[in-house]
Formats: C-alpha cells, structure tokens, sequence
C-alpha cells in the first residue's frame, strides 16, 4: 500500500450548546489544554462572532493525523436554532461515527428536569435528547465525552452519569453505556469492536479540558479503537463523484473548493493530460470542468485523491467558461463526477421520529438533506403506511405521517433536479417534524 492509500475516519461531535463541544476537540486536535475561558476553543472556531459568544454556528471540520489513518473531528453547532446546519453536515461530511459532549454539570436531563419552569434546562435537555435520538435514526456508532467533571462533586457526577444511562433504557437499539475509567476499561470496548460489533458499547469518557483528566485515555480510543465503517476501496475504480462542503477564492491560485470523493479517483492535471469532469447541478445543469493541483487536509500537494478521502481541488474551466469558476455560481452540496445524471422525483421508504407529534401529509414541503443535496421537496404520495398509534374506533387517516410512523413517499424536488442515487440514506424535516429515508427508486 502506497502513501496515497491512507484511510480516513470522520467522527461527529454532537451535543447541546455550552457542552463543551469546541473546547475538547481544541484540545484533542492542538495537543493544549483550556484555562478555562475558553482559550482552546479559540485556536479552532472560524468565525469572530462565535469567538465572542462562545458559540459554534457553523460545521467545521478539524484533523488528527494517526499512524495509520487520518481522523476528521467535525464541530456541529449545538444550540437549536442551528439544528439544520447540523443535520446538513452530518450528510454533507459523511460522519460515520458520533461523539455526544455532554457536560457534567447539567447531564442529559431527566423528565422532571423537562417539566422544571427553568427554561434553560429544559432547552438542554430536548436538544441533547434530540441528537441521540438523530444518531440512533442514522444508526452511527457513538461515543460519550462527559466533560467539565472538574466542576462538580462526586454526587453530581454520579447523577449526570446515571441520567445518561437511564435515558439510553428508553430506546429499542440495544445500546449498553460503559463508563471508561481506566486504560483497562477500554479491554471491553476491544471485545465489541473485534467481533464486528460497533453499535451496542457505547463507551462514556469522563474528561476535564482544564485539568487534562482522562485526555489521554479519550486519545488512545480515537487514535486506536476507532476504525472506518464504511470501506471505500472497492469504489476506487467507479466513476468519480466528489462532493463539495466549501470553496474558496485563493489569490494567485483562483477557485478552491474542498470536500470528500466518495468514489472514483482524481488525477491532478499533467501537462495537457486532466480528466473529463463535471460540475453541478448549478441552476439544473453540469458543466465541463478540470482539476489543477490536489492538496490533502495538511496542505500538502498530492498528485491524486480516492475514494473515501478528503481534500482541495484547484478547478479550471474546459470549455472555457471563466464566469463558472470564477463568480458564486458554485455552492456547497455540488457535486464533481464523470457522468452526471439528475432526478427529479424520486420514491423512498421513510420513518418518522417517534418524539416529533406533528403531522406530514400530501403536499408537505419538506427539506432533503442527503450527502451534498439540501433542497425542498413536495409530498406526492403516500402509501403502505405502517402506524404505530393505536386508535379504539377510529382509522388511520391514510395520506398522514405521524411521531414513530413508517411509509412508502413519493417526493417531488421543488426547484430543479439533484444527483440521487438509488440506496442513498437521508434526512428530511419539515418545521419541528423529523424523518429519516432510503431512496428505493428514482425517476
């Protein structure tokens, strides 16, 4: 195996605002410890209003070079009017594993804490429940950081900790909470994980980002334990299909963009010799484009990107339409590929999230989120419903979608047509309502 052939492993950290999300992944990705004002998370955030606030609004992804693989450690914003800009990150960057930052003071937050008066834990307790419930929905393996165990006593340690595991009782997935406390801990963990198992241990690391406690511990789980789910090697000879998460405009260098090629090989320009790629859908279409220089996430020039890695493309036009490139036209969820192909309807089987009460109907408008794609799309039909309300003497009303619900939906993309596969996993939301579908047919 060449240089070229490393693995990645891209790891979502989720969980509520204030969590400590940013601190911990500053201190895991710079090696430093916080002074407990937020010093770490400063070296890691993008923009100057959340350094200010304190806050991550937007998807960040930061990286671990291991020995034998590079770790992506994705900042998602936590508060909950940015829950869309986390759904569309999680399919955005491809997470295949979940880390939940929980902080001890506040645990996960039991239902008397729901019904508190104290607006603000209830808020906490709905979001950090929110986003297990998303990572069970994806089934991604996960991991807990319980973090800020500096500021409270034993007894509050103990209650945030069995909060979690009385919570984690309440689902279907057989999913077992292990408390890490020591190197040995992690034995158990191995036994899981050796037997092809990486669902049902879900391990909780308890850390201090100031004190440094069990950051090593927490260390030698991702930089040893944690392995890639999904294998991309046997993709490397398909067609090529790298998907967009940012651009940039570099002077000197003209239009970047970055993002993970999820199957396929790209070649960097030599001399006359490129790829016939494309870019799109901008406003419905593709366009003739090549790839100049390749760089990996350390900035480091490669001569060529596979299938399951990330990276920055330099593009240039092929036909020699300066404006594509050059002006805003291109956006994040875009795509790069050898034959593009755009559906506009599509079928899916479809589940809706058994906390959400609303309802979803014909002609709902709903959000797609799946891998690059973020666009609405129409409610055509419903069939073959699957309730999981129990009436006395009433029927199901045959064309709605309620909490826990599972369906046949024929979705209808509202603006232009997207580049869906058939198998292709996403999330869709309408309001406060959630689901999660697998396209079974495209049109």
């Amino acid at each position: 195996m060449d240089k070229y052939d490393y693995d990645e492993v891209r790891i979502g950290m989720l969980g509520n605002v204030d969590a400590g999300k940013s601190t911990i992944i500053g201190v895991l990705t710079n090696g430093i410890l916080d002074d407990g004002r937020g010093s770490a998370r400063k070296n890691i955030m993008r923009y100057p209003h959340e350094i200010e606030c304190g806050q991550t609004s937007s998807v960040v992804q930061h990286h671990i070079r291991c020995s034998d693989k590079l770790v992506t450690l994705t900042d998602m914003a936590g508060h909950e009017k940015y829950f869309r800009t986390t759904v569309n990150g999680i399919k955005r960057c491809f997470v295949e594993f979940a880390g939940l930052v929980i902080g001890a003071n506040k645990g996960i937050g039991l239902d008397k804490m729901e019904t508190s008066n104290v607006k603000g834990n209830r808020i906490y307790a709905n979001m950090t429940k929110e986003h297990i419930s998303l990572i069970n929905a994806l089934n991604l393996p996960s991991f807990i950081v319980m973090t800020k165990i500096d500021m409270v006593d034993k007894v509050l340690l103990k209650n945030a900790i069995e909060s979690v595991k009385i919570h984690y009782r309440k689902f279907k997935q057989q999913r077992k909470v292990i408390v890490i406390r020591t190197k040995e801990d992690l034995d158990i963990i191995k036994i899981y994980y050796d037997a092809g198992n990486w669902h049902m241990p879900v391990p909780l690391f308890l850390v201090s980002s100031v004190r440094g406690d069990n950051i090593d511990i927490l260390n030698l789980y991702i930089n040893e334990f944690i392995k890639p789910i999904n294998s991309y090697v046997n993709k490397r000879n398909d067609p090529v299909k790298f998907v967009i998460d940012a651009k940039y405009r570099v002077e000197g260098v003209g239009r970047v963009v970055s993002g993970i090629i999820t199957s396929g090989t790209i070649q960097a320009t030599v001399g006359n010799k490129s790829q016939d790629l494309y870019i799109g859908p901008v406003k419905g279409k593709f366009y003739p484009v090549k790839v100049g220089t390749i760089h990996n996430n350390y900035r480091e020039l490669v001569p060529v990107l596979k299938a399951g890695q990330t990276g920055c493309l330099q593009l240039k036009s092929r036909n020699k339409d300066i404006k594509l490139i050059d002006n805003n036209i291109i956006k994040k969820g875009c795509i790069i590929t050898e034959s593009p192909n755009l559906v506009s309807n599509f079928k899916a089987e479809v589940k809706i999230f058994i906390s959400h009460h609303t309802t979803i109907a014909l002609n709902t408008q709903t959000v797609i989120n799946c891998d690059g794609i973020s666009q609405s799309a129409k409610i055509k039909s419903i069939t073959d419903i699957n309730t999981s309300i129990k009436t006395m003497n009433s029927t199901i009303d045959e064309n709605v979608l309620r909490g826990g619900d599972k369906a046949n939906v024929e979705f209808e993309f509202i603006h232009h047509p997207e580049p869906l596969e058939n198998g292709s996993m996403f999330i869709f939301r309408e309001g406060r309502t959630r689901g999660i579908g697998k396209v079974i047919e495209v049109q």
